[in-house]
């Protein structure tokens, strides 16, 4: 009987602990700083911001640009910084889950606004949130899978005509730690998480910080056009918004008809 009372403990005691560690990691998420490095071969880096990255690799005799991302979020907020080409990504989902883009420059502290009504309604939430849609990722076969709780980690993959694809990720996290698109046996982009962690105030003093820079509004654009930042933004093709995402060669966004 004492035998099956301390059983019964044990295992109570670590399903509140998986608990307990499932709840945290659900709270985490949600105040999470992650850095990537994205290669992506030259080829198809049709993005505007691959075209103002300035490092190269070579891969197998391929050429890929790479570059930074960083990944903040924030309850409702996303930041995606790329301080490789010194601009970000300000994504707010509004609640009736629109979302609002606010494009950031910190070395001129200067931000472009775009309201819900001025972007695509097709842009999902998820793409920003964890950098892939939950339909695509849910459409993949898990192949393996590791650990428990928030330690899970599961491998997936997916064929789509001369395109494959690879992920290992953290569910409970909702996070991506590596990503690569193959065309045939040649492989075309890679995301890797480089590290991640979880600082609330960090996160949140960050965006009290872009929040006092100089904003205009997309619309108004027109009018301001004797401004110097913004005639020269134009010039570089930075005040036009285009959903992130992988290009084949011949301009299309393979990633694009996972966003609905």
């Amino acid at each position: 009987m004492k035998n099956l009372m301390t059983l019964a403990f044990t295992l109570g005691s670590a399903l509140l602990a998986s608990s307990a560690q499932a709840q945290s990691c659900a709270n985490d998420k949600l105040y999470l700083s992650a850095n990537y490095e994205i290669s992506q071969r030259v080829a198809d880096s049709h993005t505007r911001h691959d075209s103002h990255t300035h490092e190269h690799a070579h891969d197998k005799g391929q050429s890929f640009n790479k570059q930074q991302l960083v990944l903040h979020r924030y309850n409702n907020q996303v930041v995606h910084m790329y301080p490789d080409s010194h601009y970000g990504d300000w994504w707010t989902k509004t609640a009736n889950n629109r979302l609002m883009l606010n494009r950031f420059f910190p070395d001129n502290q200067r931000v472009i606004e775009y309201q819900a009504d001025e972007l695509s309604s097709k842009i999902s939430w998820q793409s920003k949130y964890q950098l892939l849609n939950s339909d695509f990722i849910n459409n993949m076969v898990v192949v393996k899978e590791t650990g428990t709780g928030c330690e899970q980690s599961q491998q997936r993959a997916l064929t789509q005509g001369d395109y494959s694809y690879q992920l290992t990720w953290l569910p409970k996290w909702s996070l991506v730690t590596s990503y690569q698109v193959f065309r045939g046996d040649e492989k075309v982009a890679q995301w890797q998480l480089v590290n991640y962690q979880v600082n609330k105030k960090h996160i949140a003093d960050y965006i009290a910080k872009l929040s006092d820079y100089r904003a205009t509004d997309y619309a108004d654009i027109g009018d301001n056009e004797n401004d110097p930042f913004l005639a020269k933004m134009i010039n570089q093709g930075f005040v036009e918004h285009k959903a992130t995402g992988f290009y084949n060669s011949q301009g299309d966004n393979i990633s694009k008809q996972h966003s609905h």
